[in-house]
């Protein structure tokens, strides 16, 4: 969708794709806290329209390892 909206609205397309990543970060942060109990210090996240391929990295407050101890 993002990539035929880029077509003909650039402008409006990446601020779309801006918005839904926020809304993103928010949403995943959550869930991990909430099922997880993972403290989340930061949320990468990238998209590449062209190949609609998406990458997601997660800075967790301290090694995951000492959540599973």
């Amino acid at each position: 969708m993002l990539r035929h909206l880029d077509l003909e609205y650039p402008d409006n397309a990446r601020l779309t794709d801006s918005l839904l990543s926020r809304v993103f970060r928010k949403h995943i942060e959550a869930e991990l806290e909430s099922r997880l109990k993972l403290d989340i210090i930061a949320i990468f996240k990238e998209f590449d329209p062209l190949t609609e391929y998406s990458g997601t990295v997660l800075l967790p407050d301290r090694d995951v390892k000492h959540y599973y101890e």
